[in-house]
């Protein structure tokens, strides 16, 4: 009896054996396919990155090449619209040369204003970058000085003084007038 005990303990040991061995050796292909896999699926991880890199340069380059598409259209409107606006000047500068050949004693009045106007604008602009240099110079002193607030109210009242003179010179530019002597005197006065 103990014999056939250690017989049958000897063919359970064999037994258990056989099938540690066969198990260990179904885990080989098991651990291989999921080598396998995890390899494949690390590739495709990686394919995937590297699409949505290229998706996503895709869409940037999309978005610049859209804004550049609407920067070029708009470009492209406002010489449209240059061109419009140059032949209207071109008709306008034809009709106006052909008013302009017909007198003589015209041409010789618009080149005395053009002269005259251009002059009183040359110096109102003198005038301007001087009352404008002026002011940033008051600005710099913060004090309470009663010279700094002489230099400053005198400068208002030539800064007034300047806005309504330019105002008018204007008004007068506009209805095409020669500015008269005495607006012209008070101008050369505020370069002074």
């Amino acid at each position: 009896m103990k014999d056939l005990q250690d017989e049958f303990i000897n063919i359970q040991d064999h037994q258990i054996t056989f099938l540690n061995e066969s198990i260990s050796h179904m885990w080989i292909p098991i651990t291989i396919v999921a080598g396998f896999i995890a390899v494949i699926f690390g590739y495709v991880t990686y394919l995937n990155q590297k699409a949505d890199k290229k998706i996503k340069q895709a869409e940037e380059i999309l978005e610049r090449t859209d804004k550049k598409i609407m920067d070029l259209e708009d470009k492209i409107s406002k010489a449209d619209k240059i061109l419009i606006e140059g032949q209207n000047i071109v008709s306008l500068s034809q009709d106006r040369i052909a008013e302009l050949a017909r007198s003589h004693t015209d041409m010789e009045i618009f080149t005395i204003r053009l002269d005259f106007n251009q002059k009183v604008d040359s110096r109102l602009t003198e005038v301007k970058n001087e009352l404008d240099e002026t002011k940033w110079l008051l600005d710099l002193f913060e004090n309470n000085d009663d010279k700094v607030i002489g230099f400053k109210a005198e400068y208002l009242v030539l800064g007034t003084a300047f806005l309504l003179l330019s105002k008018d010179i204007q008004t007068i530019s506009m209805n095409d007038e020669i500015v008269p002597q005495e607006q012209l005197n008070r101008t050369l006065k505020l370069k002074e």
